[in-house]
Formats: C-alpha cells, structure tokens, sequence
C-alpha cells in the first residue's frame, strides 16, 4: 500500500510540512490537514487499482473534504507570506493585498502528483487546438464579465501584473484546476464510466457537476455575478472534458484572471 515510490514522496512532503510549521509559515492543523490529504490520495490510488470500490469511494470522498480543509481553513490572525498589499489597485477600488496561500499550493501539486494522467482519450488531440480553444474561452468569460459587471477598463502597473501573474498562475491556477478536474470531474468520469458509455452524458454529468460546485463556492447575491462565475466554471469545465489536458484548463483560468486584474477594475 504504501510502496516505496509513495515513501520517497511521503517522507520528504512530511519533513517540508514540519519545517514550514516550525518557521510559522503555515499553520499546524493546516499541516496536518495537507499530511491527511496526501494520504487519502495514496490510499485511494491503491483502492482504485486493487479494484476495491467502498475503499475508493471513501478515500475520494475523504480526500475532496480535506482538500476542501486545506483550501477554507485559515486560524485567526494568521496570515500566509504577502506579496503587496495596497490601500488601492485602482482609483475607487477596494484595498487589495496579494499572499502565498501555501497550502493551497502544496496541496495542488500533491494533487498533480497522484492523480495527473495523459492516458485520457480526448475530444480535440492537437495540443495547439487545445490551447487556442482555452485562450479564446479565456477571452469570452472576461468579455462577459467586462459587460455584465459594469467593469471599467484600468492598466495597473507592470510591477504588480508581474507578481499578481506569477502567483495566480503557480499557485491559484494550477491548485484549483487540479482540485477541481482532476479530484472532482475526471473521477466522477471514472465512476460514471461503469454505468455509461462513452458519450455526451459521461462528459456531461461530471461538468455540469463541477460547473455547481464551483458556482456554490462563489455564492453571490448578484444575478450577473452568477452569471459570469457559471460560465467561468462552464468554460474551464467544458476544455477539461474537450481536452483531458490539465494544463489547458490551466490556460483558460489564467487568462481569465490575468486579463481581468491587468485590464479591468478589480
């Protein structure tokens, strides 16, 4: 079960974790909740590959709520390493402070580390159709946004695209992509497989699935604010499921967030 190629990654991500919680750049129970996470995903590759069904359907669960726990739970008062922080990105705007969530990124690459596969059958094979239908959904979520938030357009500076760039894409991006297709969505496809065909509604009941939750995760009182975080989560969905590609889901949320903090009021 726990094999050595798991050990060698178990053991050094266990003496990361005690380092970062013994320089208080993250906090113990988040640690753990990390150490718990990665543990649930080893044992629930194993189920998975010994064929052992009411195993891996627990460990998948147990893993999605603590990876749930690590993305929402924050002691108070703690606060994870800041980028900046300015009392305003833009003229009118709100106070905006840019941190390194590290468990987030600890936890999605330990996410990509199990689960990431590239032996997935996808819809669209070319690796530059995968990355233009990304980019150009990328594009129609932001347009939306612009004219349904009633959005302005503002250039911030280059210095702080840099740093806002970096961190979304490393940490932002990747975490919630593989959270959310490769924990969520391509799992639900594996369940579903047994009971479906290939075909529309295996692609589609995962994404529509994960099309909800996201949805549930941005909860706003705003009927366009709703609009635009179901297309958003449609659209990095919908590539998932055209694709099979990680990284191209990668592309479409980050040119999302890209454009809108260095184009548009935030």
């Amino acid at each position: 079960m726990l094999t050595k190629s798991n050990l060698y990654f178990l053991t050094p991500t266990l003496v990361l974790l005690a380092a970062l919680t013994a320089t208080h750049i993250l906090p113990l129970v988040t640690a753990l909740l990390v150490a718990a996470f990665a543990l649930a995903l080893i044992f629930y590759r194993y189920c998975s590959s010994a064929h052992k069904p009411i195993g891996m359907y627990i460990t998948w669960l147990l893993a999605l709520l603590l990876g749930i726990g690590v993305g929402l739970y924050r002691p108070a008062g703690f606060n994870y390493p800041l980028i900046f922080s300015l009392n305003q990105l833009h003229e009118g705007g709100l106070p905006f402070s840019l941190y390194i969530n590290i468990a987030k990124l600890l936890a999605g690459y330990i996410t990509v580390y199990f689960l990431l596969s590239f032996g997935s059958q996808a819809y669209i094979q070319s690796r530059a159709q995968q990355f233009l239908l990304a980019v150009g959904l990328g594009f129609l979520v932001v347009l939306v946004a612009y004219l349904c938030l009633d959005l302005a357009f503002y250039l911030k500076p280059l210095k702080y695209i840099a740093l806002f760039g970096l961190v979304n894409l490393l940490v932002t991006c990747v975490a919630e992509e593989a959270f959310m297709r490769l924990l969520l969505q391509a799992q639900l496809c594996k369940f579903l497989s047994s009971k479906l065909e290939r075909g529309f509604w295996l692609e589609a009941i995962p994404l529509l699935i994960a099309t909800g939750i996201f949805v549930l995760t941005h909860l706003s009182a705003n009927a366009n604010v709703l609009l635009v975080f179901a297309l958003a989560g449609f659209c990095y969905g919908l590539v998932y499921s055209l694709t099979k590609n990680l990284w191209a889901c990668v592309a479409v949320h980050f040119t999302v967030n890209i454009l809108h903090f260095s184009l548009l009021t935030y």
